[in-house]
């Protein structure tokens, strides 16, 4: 597909709405995340020092992040081409059908050319 300015606007606006969905489903999907691994480590602190269980927390808190982030990166990159394709496909039928009437007109001897 070639990129027309029109098409580089279409690009821009899909990724900052990606870019605001992900920062929200990022929030949701980290307290949900964050509570799966606060739940053992809460149960583990009885057996392991603090230090350790805070480690724990910590990295895999961090681990948790980064491939949530991945994951909707990849899901937003998809999404994004995705509807470039759909709304490309719509430009290219809308123009064909327009292309299309006019030769009909044409054809009609309804065109004063």
């Amino acid at each position: 597909m070639i990129m027309t300015h029109e098409n580089e606007i279409l690009s821009s606006r899909l990724k900052r709405e990606a870019q605001q969905w992900i920062e929200l489903e990022m929030e949701k999907r980290m307290a949900a995340a964050e509570e799966e691994i606060k739940y053992p480590a809460d149960v583990g602190s009885n057996i392991y020092m603090d230090e350790i269980t805070s480690k724990h927390v910590k990295d895999a808190t961090d681990y948790a992040r980064q491939e949530i982030r991945r994951e909707l990166e990849m899901d937003a990159e998809r999404w994004i081409e995705e509807e470039l394709k759909k709304r490309g496909e719509n430009i290219e039928k809308t123009q064909l059908k327009y292309r299309d009437e006019s030769l009909d007109a044409r054809f009609c001897g309804m065109d004063d050319h």
